[in-house]
C-alpha cells in the first residue's frame, strides 16, 4: 500500500495533466481532513544489562 502525502498527490495529478501547486494540495487536504500516513519510526532498543 502506497502512502500518499501532498508531494505524491501533486505528482499523481501532474501525470494526469492537472496543474496544481503543492501548497494548494496541502490546503485541500487540510480542509477535507486528510492526513498522510506516516511510516512507523524504527526505535533501536538497547540490549538489556543484567547484573547477577
Amino acid at each position: 500500500m502506497k502512502r500518499y502525502g501532498s508531494r505524491r498527490i501533486k505528482e499523481s495529478l501532474k501525470q494526469k495533466g492537472i496543474r496544481i501547486g503543492r501548497r494548494k494540495v496541502v490546503e485541500i487536504m487540510r480542509k477535507e481532513g486528510l492526513r498522510a500516513i506516516q511510516p512507523p519510526r524504527f526505535i533501536r532498543q538497547r540490549p538489556t544489562v543484567k547484573d547477577y
